[in-house]
């Protein structure tokens, strides 16, 4: 993902960080960033606990968290808390998508 989070809409435009997000099922996420010349950092973000009903949907549910709060302009790990937080649910739900998935504050 080419970041346009930089705590401005204007900023957005000169950013040129780089994301890539990998998602590790059970095994949590892993965040690597680049800032586009020598510097890349990287963050684990473990699993969170969750009574697996069915998987189909969490991937698209990390995701969309994800993306809404970079819409918001939120910080990249809290985006990607956030998401995590939606494919659990999904993965504790018999949907794909679970109805409450909205109520869920960012």
């Amino acid at each position: 993902l080419n970041s346009m989070h930089s705590g401005s809409r204007e900023g957005a435009l000169i950013n040129k960080e780089k994301h890539v997000v990998l998602t590790l099922g059970e095994g949590g996420v892993f965040h690597g960033r680049s800032n586009g010349q020598d510097h890349f950092t990287t963050k684990y973000f473990p699993a969170l606990r969750a009574k697996v009903k069915n998987s189909t949907g969490a991937g698209d549910c990390l995701t969309a968290g994800l993306v809404k709060g970079l819409s918001l302009d939120y910080p990249f790990d809290r985006c990607i808390e956030y998401g995590m937080k939606l494919s659990k649910l999904s993965i504790e739900s018999d949907e794909a998508v679970p109805d409450n998935i909205s109520g869920v504050k960012l």
